[in-house]
């Protein structure tokens, strides 16, 4: 009687309002017992991002089995130099995603060796800690400020639900571009007709300098994501939960995916009509107090300045001002997107600082996206290198029409013909094009898939 009574006792706590039980699913120690709802003292649900989750990498799925067995075999170790033209973590990203992918095991080397501060930090650590948790794989040398690292690929087996908290405000949109390709593209440990659902939850800044900020990725690389695979749009679906400002972090994202178990086959894709431009749109957001009055600063420069370059183009104005439950940290931000007739959306951002004044800011965002408009692009400066990828796996012959080439550009491309050296990337001048002023240039980038190669 005794015991019964101490189970019904225990039963009744974990639904007790502001109750923290199973805080350790989350904090250290997994059970097997089914997650109860969190509630606070008003009795609503709490939820998983403001239990806050310990650092680092993990499965929240207790039962999850992890097949080792499935690594790479043999000796051959593909060597990559980090400090290759762009020498920072792009190179780490691309390379380990097409680790996994091909099932290529790697060494990389002099890992950020163009940086002030030199080898792996917060996030580029969590994202290939991800990717080995995605893909069972064997990680040495993944410690926060190492150089060096060999990563063996197994199989792609995501759990249930997977964690990566970087515990600083280290770019979650950067563990996308490092996890995204792995998830559709990468060959899976099980077989049969049944989808494999997950679900990945990261945590670290959402808006970051040096970084796409988290609206970039949701509205305009998934666009195109979408565009070049139309399967991408049912089989991943991406949440913001809470944006994260430097330096706290705190930003919250889940990624949920259903995708089947053979991986997701690309055809090659062709990008080279820009259309006109039908429309312009320029939003500012604001977290806290002190982040309203810079931002609408900011705002009127840039329509000023869009209403004397673009008179014939509609120009659409917001400012989306955050609750406070919608942030940590606080800051503000402005995107400004082109859309035109041909599905093409061009877009360029700027994060406000103390150190910037918002009316520079301005100018400098405007300018860039006119250059992006002027020369005729159907993509911008920023969603150039992030195409690389997808036409190196694609099969059939993939086209895309941009401005100058940017760095990350040309070492998305080299990193990709390290994979497969008989794949060849070229890019070619395009003498003459009515959406292209004349003092701009643009390019045709051209390539037949590694599939097909």
């Amino acid at each position: 009687r005794i015991q019964i009574l101490f189970e019904v006792c225990s039963n009744m706590s974990r639904h007790r309002k502001g109750n923290n039980y199973n805080k350790d699913r989350y904090g250290g120690n997994y059970d097997n017992r089914k997650p109860e709802p969190q509630y606070d003292d008003r009795g609503q649900v709490v939820n998983w991002y403001e239990l806050n989750p310990r650092v680092g990498v993990y499965h929240g799925d207790s039962n999850h089995q992890i097949h080792k067995e499935e690594l790479v075999t043999g000796e051959d170790v593909l060597e990559i130099d980090g400090s290759i033209l762009e020498g920072g973590g792009q190179i780490l990203r691309i390379s380990m995603s097409l680790s996994c992918i091909l099932r290529r095991k790697i060494r990389i080397h002099k890992i950020r060796a163009g940086r002030t501060k030199p080898g792996l930090g917060a996030q580029h650590l969590t994202g290939i800690e991800l990717l080995s948790l995605l893909c069972d794989g064997a990680l040495v040398g993944g410690s926060k400020g190492s150089t060096d690292i060999t990563f063996t690929p197994g199989l792609f087996n995501p759990s249930s639900e997977m964690f990566g908290i970087t515990g600083t405000a280290g770019s979650i949109c950067l563990l996308l571009q490092t996890t995204l390709p792995v998830i559709l593209f990468a060959p899976s440990i099980k077989s049969g007709s049944d989808n494999l659902k997950a679900s990945m939850k990261l945590m670290g800044g959402t808006d970051a300098d040096f970084a796409p900020p988290i609206d970039y990725y949701n509205h305009i690389f998934m666009e195109y994501l979408q565009w070049i695979c139309p399967e991408s749009e049912q089989l991943i679906k991406l949440h913001l939960h809470r944006r994260g400002f430097f330096p706290k972090g705190g930003g919250a994202v889940s990624v949920d995916v259903a995708r089947g178990v053979s991986p997701v086959r690309l055809s090659g894709f062709t990008v080279i009509d820009r259309g006109d431009v039908r429309s312009i749109r320029a939003v500012v957001y604001s977290a806290g107090d002190r982040a309203l009055s810079p931002a609408k600063q900011c705002l009127a420069t840039a329509t000023n300045m869009l209403q004397q370059h673009y008179p014939k183009i509609n120009i659409d104005t917001d400012i989306k001002v955050l609750g406070g439950k919608e942030y940590i940290g606080g800051g503000w931000g402005i995107q400004i997107t082109a859309y035109t007739n041909t599905r093409c959306v061009l877009s360029q951002t700027g994060i406000g600082s103390p150190k910037i004044d918002p009316e520079t800011l301005a100018e400098d965002v405007v300018k860039r996206l006119s250059s992006d408009i002027d020369c005729g692009a159907c993509v911008d400066s920023h969603m150039q290198d992030q195409l690389i990828i997808a036409m190196f796996l694609a099969t059939g012959e993939s086209k895309i029409k941009t401005g100058p080439l940017t760095l990350h550009t040309k070492t998305a491309m080299h990193v990709c013909q390290i994979f497969d050296k008989d794949v060849k990337f070229t890019v070619s001048k395009v003498d003459s094009d009515v959406y292209c002023e004349p003092t701009m240039e643009c390019f045709i980038i051209h390539c037949t898939g590694q599939s097909t190669s």
